[in-house]
């Protein structure tokens, strides 16, 4: 693939949006805020695929914007001069758009944040919480200490001889249980294997469950063809790029497999995900040479 390049803005346009302005410079302002967008994009780590439908899509709606800005006249203006002011004035069709490219960027921007914390962030943030409930009357730790207890099990046990004095849990009781089990070695602390790495993805294991982290939100098509191959979706903390889910076992893995050779059936796992990532990839390809688009259609209500 060729460098990716900066598409420029309209010249015509700019010129008659610094025409139209009160400081003659209504359109440098949107050309500078677009190229500020623009190179903030390139340097995002996703492929150059992905940057270029951005890249795309950010010159669509700057466009549009400056658009309206080049046939906007002040009030001021239009009204002395004789003009019709309410036809001249766009003002609100501008704010709207700047809006909607804000709101567009944003939401690129916190799904480019990985919601997935390392071990010792998790574990930081559940002593917290512990810390937290305990010091509130009307609040239990409970909950929390038996999942730092798969986070961070050295603390677990501290925090357990800490606060049984308190909380007496009784000997049969889930947390107890645990404890008991923590003290004869037998809880394995629950790790992120990492298996998988692409610019625009990442398959990774936690304990039974296989997750796919993409880097940005992909296209429908693409999550409902993953879901229809049993890979679920989970609630990210952030907006914007999903994380996809499932259990080993349940129907990820090919028919016939077993469970001694872990190793292969991880391939076997996230290579099944990336070439329906790549043949949704190459059909978008195809799509876009031959400039087929497909309406979006509303999905039909319910019969009751």
């Amino acid at each position: 693939m060729d460098a990716l390049q900066i598409r420029p803005l309209n010249a015509n346009h700019i010129h008659q949006a610094n025409s139209n302005s009160m400081s003659g410079n209504r359109g440098k302002i949107t050309g500078h805020n677009y190229e500020a967008y623009a190179r903030s994009i390139m340097g995002w780590p996703v492929s150059d695929e992905k940057k270029e439908k951005l890249l795309d899509k950010l010159h669509r709606m700057f466009s549009e914007k400056l658009r309206y800005e080049a046939q906007h006249v002040s009030v001021i203006v239009a009204g002395p001069a004789n003009y019709n002011a309410r036809r001249l004035d766009k003002s609100d069709q501008i704010l709207s758009k700047a809006n909607e490219i804000a709101t567009w960027y944003e939401n690129l921007e916190r799904g480019l944040a990985n919601p997935d914390d390392d071990d010792a962030e998790r574990a930081g943030q559940l002593i917290e919480m512990i810390r937290f409930c305990d010091s509130r009357p009307e609040l239990l730790p409970t909950t929390n200490l038996m999942k730092l207890a798969f986070v961070d099990n050295a603390s677990f046990i501290l925090l357990y001889e800490e606060m049984q004095p308190k909380y007496r849990w009784r000997k049969n009781s889930s947390i107890a249980q645990l404890y008991a089990r923590s003290k004869a070695g037998e809880v394995t602390e629950i790790r992120k294997v990492v298996k998988v790495e692409h610019s625009d993805y990442v398959g990774y294991i936690e304990g039974d469950r296989a997750y796919i982290r993409f880097t940005l939100r992909p296209q429908r098509q693409l999550i409902v063809a993953l879901k229809s191959r049993k890979w679920c979706g989970i609630a990210a903390k952030v907006r914007g790029a999903p994380t996809l889910t499932g259990q080993i076992g349940g129907g990820l893995l090919p028919s016939g497999s077993g469970t001694d050779d872990m190793s292969s059936n991880y391939l076997w796992l996230f290579g099944h995900c990336r070439r329906i990532i790549e043949l949704q990839s190459a059909r978008n390809a195809i799509l876009r040479e031959k400039n087929i688009f497909q309406p979006k259609t509303r999905r039909p209500p319910y019969s009751v």
